[in-house]
């Protein structure tokens, strides 16, 4: 390990319901090379729950698309539990991880296909420039809702992510 790797410590909590194979080889190599406290992998909100209120967390990286959508509402409950924690979508970039940042107003995300050792450095920059220096509490804004007004029966527009989505899908 790095000398710079051994200052950067951070308690990170892993979030999926799907990536096993994936999850355990970046855990591996986070133990292995880096300082960061790994505290759990868990696959449900209320695990989550659970961890926060026993630790505090730097990080929860969400690894992959989680198949539950509801699980992402885990976000809002736990800004109330944690004050300062950073939340990372750790998977392979695509509309629709495109669309639940915005949906969840998820602040990160990094592609689960680049090393991790880029993975390592940009925790750290976000720890360096994000979490070491907030003084207030991160507000999230409450979740987009894509319903549409049934009085104008006019339904949302789509973002840029779900049209593209939507025309190569159409094929």
């Amino acid at each position: 390990m790095t000398e710079k790797m051994d200052a950067f410590a951070p308690s990170v909590l892993i979030l999926t319901d799907r990536l096993q194979f994936e999850v355990n080889d970046l855990t591996k190599y986070l133990r292995d090379n880096t300082a960061i406290r790994i505290l759990d992998v868990v696959n449900d909100s209320e695990s989550v729950l659970r961890v926060a209120r026993e630790n505090h967390i730097d990080f929860l990286i969400i690894a992959g698309f989680l198949r539950n959508e509801k699980t992402y509402e885990v976000l809002y409950e736990l800004d109330e539990i944690q004050n300062n924690y950073m939340e990372v979508h750790w998977a392979a970039v695509s509309p629709t991880i495109f669309d639940h940042k915005q949906t969840y107003h998820i602040r990160a995300n990094f592609d689960r296909f680049r090393p991790c050792e880029e993975f390592v450095g940009f925790l750290e920059k976000m720890y360096r420039e994000v979490l070491s220096s907030t003084e207030t509490k991160y507000v999230r804004p409450s979740v987009k809702t894509y319903t549409f007004d049934r009085e104008s029966k006019t339904p949302p527009k789509k973002t840029a992510w779900q049209r593209i989505y939507d025309w190569l899908n159409s094929k």
